[in-house]
């Protein structure tokens, strides 16, 4: 009987409308094949409490997940979702759902790629927790401890909160869905290649840079990832009350290499040895023997 009446209806379809026949095609695939336990499946949200989110997956019942595991915190009825079935039609009648296990399972594949090659990946911090931060790497949470936020003490981890920051993921657990990831190594790792490039330079090199920050001794410039100081006896040949007379933030500027210590990182730079000594150009301009007039 149930056959004959699903045969009557897709001979119905005749009299439909092209928009009309895939939404009969949809409802009806999910009445021949309904979401199972261990399924992930995309929904519709039908009602948002503060506490739950209701979403039709094509069940007897409509799927609740907590309303906890949803971010954005402006969604919508109407709005598509993927989750993970828990429970399908359990003892109180419910259909439990997942979209937490939804999200780890389907970036799962990704982010074992990233642990795999070693990869530096965006992430998003989200909030502090006891023992470091939470973030969000590929959609889904993972933890930063704090002895892996920087290579040096820090001073303010709730300061690294809203961040956008770089991270490598160091620890993986499927069944536990546990994600740990480092931005310590990140910065171990830029260090490693800035002291390589260190290594290259010579005394007497000419290089580029962007002005990053002056202070009252001298300005630091970006070499290629690389901070050089400018002593501010080195900016010129003439003396000048402070750095910002000769060069502005921001600025891109030409420098020549004065000493290099790749095992302490310290590269040091000169503006003034790009010029000629003043007492050169006067010795050009009054060779010995030369007659002039004074005044």
């Amino acid at each position: 009987m149930e056959e004959r009446n699903v045969m009557a209806q897709i001979e119905d379809t005749n009299l439909m409308k092209g928009g009309e026949v895939e939404d009969f095609e949809k409802l009806l695939g999910e009445a021949i094949h309904p979401p199972k336990e261990g399924d992930i499946v995309e929904g519709v949200i039908v009602k948002v409490t503060p506490q739950e989110v209701f979403i039709d997956i094509g069940a007897k019942s409509e799927g609740v997940a907590p309303r906890m595991e949803f971010k954005d915190p402006n969604i919508q009825p109407g709005q598509k979702v993927h989750v993970y079935v828990e429970t399908v039609d359990g003892k109180d009648g419910r259909t439990v759902v997942s979209k937490h296990k939804a999200d780890f399972l389907l970036a799962w594949d990704r982010i074992k790629e990233a642990y795999q090659n070693n990869e530096t990946v965006d992430a998003k911090v989200l909030r502090q927790v006891k023992g470091g931060l939470i973030v969000e790497v590929f959609g889904v949470d993972a933890f930063l401890p704090g002895s892996q936020i920087d290579i040096k003490r820090v001073k303010s981890i709730p300061a690294f909160v809203g961040k956008n920051i770089k991270v490598k993921v160091i620890k993986l657990n499927k069944v536990r869905k546990n994600i740990v990831v480092s931005r310590r190594e990140v910065i171990e790792e830029q260090l490693e290649k800035a002291r390589q490039r260190l290594m290259q330079l010579r005394r007497g090199d000419i290089v580029e840079g962007r002005v990053k920050t002056i202070t009252d001794f001298g300005v630091f410039v970006d070499v290629g990832g690389i901070d050089g100081l400018i002593h501010i006896s080195d900016l010129s040949w003439t003396k000048i009350g402070h750095p910002s007379e000769v060069v502005k933030e921001g600025e891109t500027i030409k420098a020549k290499v004065l000493d290099v210590d790749p095992e302490n990182m310290r590269l040091s730079l000169s503006l003034k040895h790009l010029m000629p000594h003043p007492w050169e150009e006067i010795a050009k301009r009054y060779p010995i023997g030369k007659k002039v007039r004074g005044t």
